[in-house]
């Protein structure tokens, strides 16, 4: 779903369609990916990283671990980045170290020259069918109908090869679906405004400097404010 491979596929409602049109990615036509942003071949790339934690909260089996790719990994993560088969994570070409040792795998152009930045026009997902399973999935449980929220649930989960769940306590599946949401969507952008949404976001997040009644929202330009000057303003 995230390499390049299979893009616009039934899985997928809506794609940014990203297609390299310029020749140097500072160009500003240039319409790559972000993702060469977490490259393991660019010696600038790697800052937008995994988290120590996010390496540990996949379950054993979870197809959804290959989303990162860990350095030193038994048996041995791998990728192709030169177009010249898969090689241990990260034997060279590859950079030789990485921000808690991870990178992240989603959205990387797998079997093309990552040393050429024009080689990451991999289409971002915008919203695709495993959210929307999931989406169903909270709605249902939060009205509690937590029979009917197995269905969609377990959809995601057998495409990542977990087993099914089958609990339907209220609090208890929605702490599961919450958990399924964040490892299925893991770096597609959703964890912040999930946490957000679910009220949770200065709990989880104040240990990073989060601040209650401030983080959640978007910052109002100052031009905005300039000709609306009665407009709240949130203490800096």
């Amino acid at each position: 779903m995230f390499n390049g491979k299979n893009e616009n596929s039934v899985e997928s409602l809506m794609e940014f369609q990203a297609v390299t049109f310029a020749p140097s990615y500072w160009d500003l036509g240039t319409k790559n990916s972000i993702a060469s942003m977490w490259s393991p071949t660019i010696g600038w790339s790697n800052w937008y990283t995994p988290s120590k934690e996010t390496v540990t909260i996949f379950p054993k089996g979870d197809q959804r671990r290959k989303s990162i790719l860990v350095v030193g990994a038994v048996p041995a993560d791998s990728i192709d980045v030169d177009g010249k088969g898969p090689k241990p994570f990260p034997t060279p070409p590859m950079r030789p170290t990485y921000f808690n040792n991870v990178s992240v795998r989603k959205y990387l152009p797998e079997g093309r020259d990552m040393n050429n930045v024009n080689n990451y026009e991999v289409n971002n997902h915008i919203i695709r069918y495993a959210e929307v399973l999931l989406n169903q999935a909270e709605a249902l449980n939060e009205v509690g109908k937590g029979s009917e929220a197995l269905v969609p649930l377990n959809q995601v989960r057998e495409r990542a090869k977990m087993p099914a769940i089958t609990e339907t306590n209220q609090t208890a599946l929605r702490t599961i679906i919450r958990q399924e949401r964040r490892l299925e969507l893991m770096f597609e952008g959703h964890r912040f405004f999930d946490l957000a949404r679910w009220g949770i976001a200065e709990t989880v997040l104040k240990s990073k400097g989060f601040v209650k009644g401030r983080n959640e929202f978007f910052p109002v330009p100052q031009a905005e404010l300039g000709v609306m000057p009665n407009l709240t303003q949130y203490p800096k």
